[in-house]
């Protein structure tokens, strides 16, 4: 039998993912404000082929309408790439890295957006295949290819902290190397500009001086303008402040002709709307950002878990129960992420507002859990609620301070500080594959629905492997704030009517969602994590938006320089068995996105070993192993025997749950955080 290693790797829950940037690289040059920064660039047409330099035996010419390869006559030599870009480097596959994946055939790491529009320009001039990777948490491949340029903007920092915004077709001043403090002003909006590498808890870190936050993902390493915030991109403040796209006040980015361009209300604001909901890699390169930022709060996280030792149990019934609570909840101002397995339920939800403080929060769950405890064969929760007197506090004991030195070190821990630990200065993200996901957004009246238990229950994976895995991971992370937007964007709009994102695991003909989509023919799924191969994917992921994001993405890419499947415009290229991505010959009839070029896949074995976890499930620290369920739990849960009968949340150290599943406080306790080894 496979051990469980090679089982845990073939689902979302094991996968590591790498680090998001860090940003005190240096920053972008204020870019230049030519008439060119505002103006739609103009069709240029297919790519030429660019002659041989010589003749070469056994090699032809690109084929018209096709992406080069490096088996072309006209494929650029390193020494090529190396006149335009110097730090252009050939990029082997490295060791273990996948199963039999390719990977481009260079990589330049920008450092300033005047790297990026010369990549940008030389991969249209050579007809490369380009890809664009930012932090690497996308879990459908498309920031990888088996050929071309692969452009990392990961490096690009800077942060400049504002009392407000106000768009201008010039843009927002440049971010400077160290970020400034300011006073915020009641009644004001503050912002803040920055670069498109930094992190949520870098971008986070580098303003809390001034006693702000920003939006961003549940986990710190995920970067705020890449594709999580271009796409919708949620987190454990989105009910409060909205979703991710909600956040932008301007863009900068490098379109497919190469030019800088100011993207906002003022200045091309077609683009603007585009990029908030359009997704990643699409539209141009964000090269960077402002967003909104708001005053510091105090967060309280209540961690709570719940199993069944009984063959016959009501534990989907409790779940199913849960989530009728869920529109009272985020009225309440609480969001959270919770797991279901075959025997048992893990919860982390978050308060602000008038539950955050310890006794309001005990309070406030008693009544639930109780209920829930009451359903047949279901045991009462083990429960610790945790106060963290600012959002960086509650960061830093999720998942470990990245501006503090790890025990008995000077430096920060290396897991830890965002690949800036000794001997990781120049470690560039690391693209994942595609994950095995499948996904649904669901609402309030989604919960109503008399089949709902039953939904829960058909995507159970017990059985797989003989090894129990969770069936749904939910996310609480909209309604509120996220519902009531101020500005019109191009997000999915049922990402409006929704209230919770619900990932489980698609393996054709063995488990999918499929009974949530019964339940909510309405609704739509998050396309950052979601089935690759979604039937219907232009109206699930971008409902009634696509139409005018294929007519923006023709004026601003109409050679299809950035291609992303599944993305706007996606089928107007396809992979073809050689590896070779060129332009449809016939029109794409399928209701199903077309195949990647990239072969990289998730799913078959191969234990990844990223120390991260799922870019909008937060899950602790991980390991090192790519194990995140000790193997203890993971038997009681298979195995249906429960817990150790024990008080508080010691049998759960009993089996091995990481100490971040129940964070440390802030306040007395905050000796125990002090060093960032500590969680």
């Amino acid at each position: 039998m496979r051990s469980a290693f090679a089982l845990l790797a073939a689902f979302p829950l094991a996968l590591g993912m790498p680090h998001g940037p860090d940003g005190d690289m240096p920053a972008a040059p204020k870019p230049a404000t030519p008439s060119a920064a505002v103006t739609a660039p103009k069709p240029a047409g297919p790519a030429p082929a660019i002659a041989p330099t010589g003749a070469v035996a056994g090699k032809t010419v690109t084929p018209a309408g096709c992406k080069a390869l490096n088996s072309d006559a006209d494929f650029p030599t390193l020494a090529e790439v190396r006149a335009v870009l110097p730090e252009a480097e050939p990029r082997p596959v490295p060791k273990g890295f996948s199963l039999g994946g390719k990977r481009p055939d260079y990589l330049v790491r920008a450092e300033t957006v005047a790297d990026v529009q010369a990549a940008v320009k030389l991969a249209a001039k050579r007809n490369l295949r380009l890809s664009v990777i930012n932090s690497g948490h996308d879990f459908l491949g498309r920031n990888d290819a088996p050929s071309g340029l692969s452009l990392d903007v990961s490096l690009l920092g800077g942060v400049r902290v504002l009392e407000s915004f106000t768009p201008t077709e010039k843009g927002a001043e440049k971010p400077g190397k160290a970020p400034n403090t300011i006073v915020p002003v009641k009644g004001k909006q503050a912002a803040v500009t920055f670069g498109a590498g930094l992190s949520t808890q870098r971008l986070n870190n580098l303003i809390f001086p001034s006693k702000l936050l920003t939006m961003g993902a549940a986990h710190g390493s995920v970067s705020v303008a890449g594709g999580w915030g271009q796409t919708a991109g949620h987190g454990p403040l989105t009910p409060v402040y909205g979703l991710g796209v909600d956040q932008f006040l301007e863009f900068k980015v490098v379109t497919a002709d190469g030019q800088l361009r100011v993207a906002n209300k003022v200045s091309n604001p077609d683009l603007f709307w585009a990029l908030r909901g359009g997704g990643g890699g699409t539209f141009g390169v964000v090269v960077e950002a402002t967003v909104k930022a708001y005053p510091d709060i105090p967060v309280t996280v209540t961690t709570w878990w719940m199993n069944t030792t009984a063959e016959e149990h009501g534990l989907w019934d409790a779940y199913g129960y849960l989530h009728t609570q869920f529109p009272d909840m985020v009225a309440r101002g609480i969001s959270g992420y919770y797991y279901i397995y075959p025997g048992a339920m893990r919860a982390m939800m978050v308060h602000v507002g008038n539950t955050t403080a310890t006794a309001a929060a005990a309070s406030f769950w008693k009544p639930h859990l109780e209920k829930m405890a009451s359903f047949p064969g279901v045991k009462p929760a083990e429960t610790q609620i945790s106060e963290y007197d600012s959002f960086k506090a509650y960061f830093d004991s999720r998942f470990g301070a990245i501006d503090k030195p790890a025990c008995g070190s000077v430096v920060p821990a290396p897991h830890k500080q965002k690949r800036h630990g000794p001997g990781m200065e120049m470690a560039a993200p690391r693209p994942n594959g595609a994950v095995p996901l499948d996904s649904r957004l669901l609402g309030a009246k989604h919960f109503a629905h008399p089949d709902l238990v039953a939904a829960f229950k058909a995507t159970a994976s017990k059985g797989l492997g003989g090894v129990s895995m969770p069936s749904l991971q939910g996310h609480l992370v909209a309604g509120g704030k996220a519902a009531h937007p101020d500005d019109d964007t191009a997000v999915l709009p049922a990402w409006r009517n929704a209230l919770v994102h619900l990932i489980g695991t698609r393996i054709p003909g063995v488990v999918s969602v499929d009974s949530l989509r019964k339940i909510s023919p309405d609704s739509g799924a998050y396309a950052n994590e979601a089935y690759y191969l979604e039937e219907n994917w232009k109206e699930t992921f971008w409902g009634a938006n696509y139409p005018k994001l294929s007519t923006i993405k023709t004026k601003y890419d109409p050679d299809m320089l950035f291609w992303a499947t599944p993305g706007i415009n996606a089928d107007l290229l396809e992979a073809r068995p050689d590896g070779r991505v060129c332009r449809v010959t016939t029109p794409y009839t399928r209701n199903t996105p077309p195949r990647s070029d990239n072969s990289v896949s998730a799913l078959g074995g191969a234990v990844i070993t990223n120390p991260d976890s799922m870019s909008g499930f937060p899950k602790g620290n991980g390991t090192a192993k790519g194990l995140q369920i000790p193997p203890a739990l993971l038997s009681a849960l298979a195995k249906g025997t429960g817990l150790p009968k024990s008080s508080g949340s010691g049998n759960l150290g009993a089996l091995g749950v990481p100490a971040a599943v129940f964070p440390t406080p802030t306040g007395a306790a905050a000796k125990e955080t002090a060093c960032a080894g500590g969680h």
